[in-house]
């Protein structure tokens, strides 16, 4: 995400550098004497402090993940050199900006409670999905975006308290429990979340997407898929899923996990062997292949998941054979194990 944000300020030629802390890269656009100052001696983390100081001492955007932010800015980092990092993320912040906002939602994550002291009172939470069937977590994103929020909810009950009063928080929670636990409120909600929310009505979505449609197509095994499924019956739960997801995809796929010495399996070996560059050995792989020229011909791109590695790797090796496409070109492959620089690069 910040990798993306980063492009973004690239492409449109942005004159305001951007410091992805997540990022172990100077940009070239940090403070000259901060850069000549970190050449000269040894400090552990020393990219961080530097983009931070660029930061501090430049007009300038700092970019930090979720987690990494919650590590440094968490209640348990208050001494030291790590305590410094602490103050400058809580104290420095002229304006916060979260992308995909509603991750911020659980008011018991150390992520919510470090953004929670951010003291900056201008907030903005960019999300498609603020409302997630829950109200609770609503109101803590809400309290982000609006730190007195608390003190206006809470007011109607006790008064004028001091904004850190633990009893203000407390009455502000039940307050807006107790307003969304009935439909009767929703003039009362709807007048304390207007002020706050700004919807963008454009129609690019519309014009570029088409919506979202699922269809549960049901796929029948063949021969030798429904006899290698029933030989695995006797197997422990998860070995048994595993080897379910490897032979539906192809049976062939035994070959690289098992050996043909495994109870159950002798039989079929030969059989998975003649089959392993047959797309049409496998329900799954055919019907992939399948989707694939059909959405080739409309133009289409096609997105494939896969809960196990093996599956995917052997699904690029049919459609580069099939296909005859390569890697990096008509087939994009990514896993856990890419780094993000490769990640996104692919995307």
């Amino acid at each position: 995400m910040l990798l993306t944000w980063e492009e973004e300020f690239r492409k449109w030629k942005v004159d305001i550098p951007f410091h992805n802390l997540n990022k172990p890269e100077l940009s070239g656009k940090e403070n000259t004497l901060a850069v000549n100052f970190l050449k000269n001696v040894a400090i552990v983390d020393g990219i961080q402090m530097l983009f931070l100081y660029s930061w501090i001492k430049d007009r300038s955007i700092v970019g930090i993940s979720y987690n990494l932010f919650g590590r440094l800015a968490g209640e348990g980092v208050k001494e030291g050199l790590d305590g410094k990092i602490r103050r400058v993320l809580l104290e420095n912040p002229t304006l916060l900006v979260l992308d995909e906002g509603h991750t911020a939602r659980n008011d018991h994550s150390l992520m919510w409670n470090a953004l929670s002291k951010v003291e900056t009172q201008r907030c903005i939470i960019l999300s498609g999905t603020p409302f997630q069937n829950n109200c609770g977590e609503l109101y803590n994103i809400l309290c982000l975006v609006s730190p007195n929020l608390v003190g206006r909810m809470s007011s109607k009950d006790h008064g004028d308290l001091g904004k850190k009063d633990g009893r203000e928080s407390k009455s502000a929670r039940r307050r807006w429990a107790s307003l969304t636990s009935s439909d009767v409120n929703i003039r009362d909600i709807k007048a304390i979340v207007d002020p706050l929310v700004h919807i963008y009505k454009g129609t690019i979505l519309d014009k570029l997407l088409h919506g979202c449609k699922k269809a549960l197509v049901v796929l029948k095994p063949t021969d030798l898929q429904k006899s290698l499924t029933e030989s695995i019956q006797t197997r422990n739960f998860l070995e048994r899923d595993r080897m379910v997801s490897l032979i539906s995809v192809h049976p062939s796929l035994l070959l690289q996990c098992y050996s043909p010495e495994d109870e159950g399996f002798s039989a079929y070996w030969g059989e998975c062997e003649q089959l392993k560059l047959d797309h049409h050995g496998g329900v799954k792989t055919r019907f992939l292949i399948e989707l694939i020229r059909l959405c080739g011909a409309l133009k289409e791109k096609v997105l494939v998941f896969s809960q196990y590695l093996d599956p995917l790797a052997f699904l690029m090796k049919q459609l580069k054979a099939c296909f005859n496409w390569t890697e990096g070109r008509e087939v994009l492959y990514i896993d856990g194990q890419h780094d993000i620089k490769q990640r996104q690069l692919t995307i």
